[in-house]
C-alpha cells in the first residue's frame, strides 16, 4: 500500500517530467514507480518520524534529596543505593513523584549497586538489586497499573566501585592498567551486573555514564557472554562539552558505532552531558539512529557552565523539538534535576507532539 510519504515523492518525481508527456504515461509510470520503487527509505522515515517521543526520570538522588533532606549528611558508602535497606518507602516515595511528573521510562534505583563494593561490605548484592527491583514495580502498580510505563535496569559505570575519585566523568581509570588487564576486569564486572539484574526479572538494561571506548567494548562483551537472550540493553554515554568526544577522548560515533554492532544493544544515549552539547553529539550519529532508541538526559550543567550562560533546563526546554527531528525517542534529566524539571519536560514534549498531531 502506497503511503503518503511515498505517494508526494512520486508525485513530485511526475511534476518534473517534460511537459510533453501526456497523463496516461506520467500514471503508467506513478503505477510503476509503486511496483519497483525500494520502500526502505521511506519506512524507515516513517518509523523515525511516527515515534512516540518518551519521558525518562530524573536524578534519584536529586530527588532523594527533596524527600529526605538529611540523606546525605551521613557517610553513604553506596550512595543512592544504600536508601533500599534505610529508606525504603522514600525510594517508592522518589519513584512514585517522578510517575507524578510523567515520566514514561522509569529507572530502577541501581545506578550505585555496585556488586564488588557490596560483596566487600558482606551485603547480599542480588538481593538487594531484587528488592530495588520490585521496588520500582510496586510504585508503578499502585500508580499508574497497566499503563504503559517501561522499567529500566540501571547499571552504572565500572567507576562506581572507585569510590569517591569520580572516575565516570575522565575513565582516567583505564589508563592505570594494561589495557587486556582491565578490559577483562571491566567485563567480568558488567557480567555479573547483567547476571544479577536478569536474575530479579529485568531483561531492559540501562548502561549509564559510560566514559571510554574500551567500556563501551567490555559491555559488548559481557552482554555477547549473557546467557539470556531476551535482554535488550541501550547504552548512555557522558560526553565533553565538545559536543564530539566522551570523557575519555575517544570520538562519540566511534562508541555508538561499536555498540550498536552489538545485537543485545537495541539503543543508545547521552547522560550526566553538559545540555549544550548534545545537539552536536545527536548530529555527529545521525547515521546510526534509524530504528534504535536514543536517550538523552543531561545534567545541570553545575559544573561546567560558563558564567552568563543560560540555565541548563532552559537548553534543554529550547532544544526538544531539535532533539527529536534527530531522532530521539526518550527525553529526561540525569544529575541535578528532579520531578519538578522532569514535569517541564513533560509539558514540552506534551506541546510538540500536539503540535505534531494538530499539522496531521
Amino acid at each position: 500500500m502506497l503511503n503518503l510519504l511515498q505517494f508526494l515523492f512520486i508525485a513530485v518525481n511526475i511534476s518534473l517530467r517534460p511537459a510533453r508527456h501526456s497523463l496516461l504515461p506520467c500514471l503508467s509510470y506513478l503505477a510503476d514507480s509503486c511496483m519497483s520503487l525500494d520502500s526502505d527509505y521511506f519506512e524507515a522515515e516513517m518509523a523515525r518520524t511516527s515515534k512516540k517521543v518518551r519521558v525518562l526520570d530524573g536524578s534519584f538522588a536529586t530527588e532523594l534529596s527533596n524527600v529526605v533532606k538529611d540523606y546525605f549528611v551521613e557517610e553513604r558508602p553506596n550512595w543512592t543505593f544504600d536508601a533500599v535497606m534505610t529508606h525504603p518507602g522514600a525510594v517508592i516515595t522518589v519513584h512514585r513523584r517522578f510517575i507524578d511528573a510523567g515520566a514514561d521510562d522509569i529507572t530502577t534505583n541501581t545506578y550505585h549497586a555496585s556488586l564488588s563494593s557490596l560483596v566487600q561490605q558482606g551485603l547480599d548484592g542480588p538481593g538487594l538489586i531484587a528488592k530495588a527491583v520490585s521496588m520500582l514495580k510496586e510504585a508503578i502498580a499502585t500508580q499508574c497499573p497497566n499503563d504503559g510505563r517501561r522499567i529500566w535496569g540501571s547499571i552504572g559505570s565500572y567507576a562506581i566501585c572507585l569510590r569517591g575519585l569520580a572516575a565516570e566523568y575522565t575513565a582516567s581509570f583505564i589508563d592505570t592498567s594494561p589495557a587486556e588487564e582491565i578490559l577483562k576486569t571491566m567485563t567480568d564486572y558488567h557480567r555479573e551486573q547483567v547476571k544479577a539484574m536478569v536474575a530479579a526479572g529485568q531483561s531492559h538494561i540501562l548502561f549509564e555514564t559510560v566514559s571510554s571506548l574500551m567500556e563501551a567494548q567490555a559491555i559488548c562483551d559481557a552482554l555477547s557472554l549473557s546467557s539470556c537472550d531476551d535482554v535488550k540493553a541501550v547504552v548512555s554515554f557522558t560526553c565533553r562539552k565538545d559536543g564530539f568526544s566522551v570523557r575519555h577522548g575517544e570520538a562519540f560515533v566511534d562508541a555508538v558505532r561499536l555498540v550498536l554492532s552489538n545485537p543485545k544493544v537495541v539503543g543508545f544515549g547521552v547522560n550526566c552531558t553538559h545540555p549544550k552539547a548534545v545537539t552536536s553529539l545527536l548530529e555527529s550519529v545521525q547515521s546510526l539512529v534509524s530504528n534504535k532508541e536514543v536517550f538523552v538526559y543531561p545534567n545541570s550543567g553545575k559544573y561546567e557552565s560558563e558564567v552568563g550562560e543560560e540555565s541548563a533546563m532552559k537548553i534543554i526546554l529550547n532544544s526538544v523539538e531539535k532533539w527529536v527531528e534527530l531522532g530521539v525517542t526518550v527525553i529526561g534529566g540525569c544529575c541535578g534535576l528532579d520531578a519538578r524539571d522532569i514535569s517541564e519536560i513533560r509539558k514540552q514534549v506534551d506541546s510538540l507532539l500536539d503540535a505534531r498531531n494538530d499539522k496531521e
